[in-house]
């Protein structure tokens, strides 16, 4: 953001030295930052931004800081394929949103396709009744190794939560966080490598193109590894402001704070 700063000062000098008055003026003239709307922001250092379909998508006020309202039928945004989204042994993704609704939707998703077997790498998915699931491909692509749903969690529509999903290799289970470090539920078991693909990313939509997200995501994170309770615990904390630096190591593949690129 440029700022242009003029400082005038008017010294009137009455006839009587005591008496002078020295006059201030400050003029603060902010010029306005010009955005792409169509460009998501990546603050990770691999630099993953998203292509939005729509400049409607990304939006900021001073309530709600920046966020990606999703309309549910059109909004989606593309993040191209990067090795540092080949989350193979281990990942976190965590999203602070508020869901206008709780039908099959996506919030992220990856996809693979290996040998003519279709599934998903990865992703983070709401469903009916507030519940929230998590699928991950194996590396022989015979399917799907852990396909975990969340139970317990009740999540009401245009209810403003954060959602984490925690996996490892070592471990099996998904565990599912729910405002901060709560688990809310574990589910599903897998121990193989997550294969790795070159399928690009989508925010608010399946791979193939339905299931569309309808609500607000206000930051995302994704993690090549599993964050603690404590962790988690300090991104929930941070509301609004979370960011990159919030919880940030060499394992940070991606934070969208729904912020569009500067041009």
């Amino acid at each position: 953001m440029r700022r242009l700063i003029a400082l005038l000062m008017l010294c009137v000098l009455p006839v009587m030295a005591q008496d002078a008055l020295p006059l201030w003026m400050v003029l603060d003239v902010v010029a306005d930052v010009s955005y792409d709307y169509l460009t998501l922001n990546d603050f990770s250092s691999y630099a993953n931004d998203g292509t939005c379909t729509s400049t409607n998508i990304l939006s900021y006020d001073e309530t709600t800081k920046w966020s990606g309202d999703f309309n549910g039928s059109t909004d989606e945004i593309e993040v191209a394929d990067h090795s540092s989204l080949d989350l193979s042994t281990a990942l976190t993704i965590v999203a602070r949103v508020r869901p206008h609704t709780y039908a099959d939707s996506y919030v992220v998703d990856k996809f693979y396709d290996l040998e003519g077997v279709a599934g998903r790498a990865w992703f983070m998915r709401g469903g009916a009744g507030g519940e929230w699931t998590i699928n991950l491909g194996n590396a022989s692509g015979a399917g799907l190794q852990v396909d975990a749903t969340s139970s317990g969690y009740g999540g009401a529509n245009n209810t403003e939560t954060m959602i984490a999903i925690t996996w490892t290799k070592t471990d099996g289970p998904a565990y599912f966080y729910k405002d901060g470090g709560t688990l809310v539920s574990s589910s599903g078991s897998g121990t193989e490598t997550i294969y790795n693909n070159s399928q690009e990313v989508y925010l608010g939509r399946s791979y193939s193109g339905g299931a569309h997200y309808n609500g607000d995501t206000y930051w995302l994170g994704i993690w090549g590894r599993v964050l603690t309770t404590n962790e988690l615990n300090t991104l929930a904390a941070a509301g609004y402001s979370a960011s990159e630096s919030t919880v940030s190591d060499t394992e940070l593949r991606a934070f969208y704070t729904m912020q569009p690129e500067e041009e």
